[in-house]
């Protein structure tokens, strides 16, 4: 049963039992629990997971934060996955897919490989594996359906 099919079965029971009381669905959370069910379905499941990997890593370790940021001066930040905002895997993922020429052009750097240089241990395979996310074609193909 969907979250939405339950809320109508409550309101339904309370209204029945307190008459006075009305029952309206906040838009924006109905939308946000929406999208997440959608996200949930496993091609955008997978996407979604990708997508955060990507942000996740560059955004917490300074060196390839300070690489990516020194591509340009006009670079959009990358926006980190929230996990009770408004649709934020979505937002996450556009922003992404708008930065997806600067991503690519961030891993094949210099910078990118001094900063990967740096690194240790686990964070040397999450390196390789983020910079196999961002150079796969079909990645931001599936991320231009979803985004656009």
């Amino acid at each position: 049963m969907c979250w939405l099919c339950c809320c109508a079965l409550i309101c339904h029971c309370c209204s029945c039992q307190v008459p006075h009381i009305t029952f309206t669905i906040c838009t924006p959370h109905a939308l946000d629990l929406t999208l997440e069910e959608i996200f949930a379905l496993e091609p955008f499941e997978l996407l979604i997971s990708k997508a955060k990997r990507v942000v996740t890593f560059i955004n917490n370790h300074q060196q390839t934060l300070a690489a990516y940021r020194a591509l340009e001066e006009s670079v959009l930040a990358l926006l980190k996955p929230g996990e009770a905002r408004f649709a934020t895997s979505f937002i996450m993922l556009q922003r992404a897919h708008k930065q997806a020429s600067h991503l690519q052009r961030l891993v094949v750097s210099e910078g990118w490989q001094s900063a990967v240089a740096r690194l240790t241990g686990e964070d040397k395979g999450k390196a390789a594996e983020v910079k196999m996310i961002i150079l796969d074609d079909s990645f931001w193909g599936e991320a231009k359906q979803v985004c656009c």
